[in-house]
């Protein structure tokens, strides 16, 4: 009777520890009862990357961990076992990055890439991993280049000056042309004045584009459409200050030229949204800046 009930709780003893273990098994909990596959990841970079941390499928599902760091001395760098769980197959051409979710939160490894295509990466298998740059770094490096184009255009010399003559010369320019058309009659009381203004305009022009010039060449890399766009503004209005000018040597071609309705039209316009642009930079330089983004 004694041996009997020795024999039923070594029965209820094995039959608990059975259930406890199938629990952490099915739980994933025990290293050795793990479902799943090792792949191994080199890395130049890891930061603050956790050993335990999760391993996820675009940002989302997590399919694995991270199991362990160690170094890789041949190659350099550091080698990531992840493991992953079996129901997942990764594509061979998937790629592991290192992500945060924020700026000073966990860090992850990010599978992105991803088909579910074979062929599929196996137990075992060594991939090159890729090392996602430091938030805070790029951010330092935006804020270098962008001080080093500021810095830039307060050092370029006369671009203060020169923006302001070319406001001004722009405003008296426009207010002859208005008058021009106001009153036909009077065309040859405006032509010293005229030709005053745009000789200033082709100093202003000359500083502005050398300005210009400078500050494109530290923003080469941005490869800026804007910045085409403001040389071919400039370029335009340059071409219509010297027609003007040549039209200054004869009297009837410059009458045609000053009251043709199509070139008066051009000009106000060209005018008009130069001397917006002007005023603005004047005022702000460092507007020029939000100009080549």
């Amino acid at each position: 009777m004694e041996r009997y009930k020795e024999i039923r709780i070594g029965i209820v003893v094995i039959l608990g520890l059975f259930v406890i273990i199938l629990g952490l098994y099915l739980a994933g909990s025990l290293p050795f009862f793990e479902r799943g596959y090792k792949v191994y990841v080199k890395f130049s970079y890891l930061g603050n990357l956790p050993i335990g941390g999760s391993v996820k499928l675009a940002g989302g599902i997590k399919v694995g961990t991270i199991e362990s760091v160690r170094e890789n001395p041949q190659e350099g760098g550091v080698i990531v076992v992840l493991k992953i769980d079996k129901k997942y197959k990764i594509n061979r051409d998937a790629v592991f990055m290192i992500q945060s979710t924020s700026l000073v939160g966990e860090k992850y490894i990010d599978i992105i890439n991803y088909t579910g295509n074979p062929p599929y990466l196996k137990d075992g298998d060594i991939v090159e991993g890729q090392s996602s740059g430091s938030i805070i770094e790029a951010i330092s490096d935006i804020y270098a280049f962008f001080k080093k184009i500021i810095t830039k255009i307060e050092s370029t010399p006369n671009i203060g000056s020169s923006l302001d003559r070319l406001v001004l010369s722009i405003y008296y320019l426009e207010t002859i042309l208005e008058e021009i058309n106001k009153n036909k009659g009077y065309i040859s009381s405006s032509m010293k004045d005229i030709s005053e203004i745009t000789s200033t305009l082709k100093v202003a022009f000359e500083d502005i584009k050398r300005a210009i010039k400078d500050i494109s060449t530290t923003a080469n890399s941005l490869g800026s459409l804007e910045i085409r766009k403001l040389n071919n503004a400039i370029n335009s209005l340059e071409f219509t200050i010297k027609q003007i000018n040549k039209s200054l040597t004869n009297t009837n071609s410059t009458i045609n030229v000053l009251l043709d309705e199509e070139t008066g039209k051009s000009l106000r316009r060209i005018i008009k949204n130069l001397e917006v642009f002007s005023k603005k930079i004047s005022d702000d330089p460092s507007s020029l800046i939000r100009f080549f983004r």
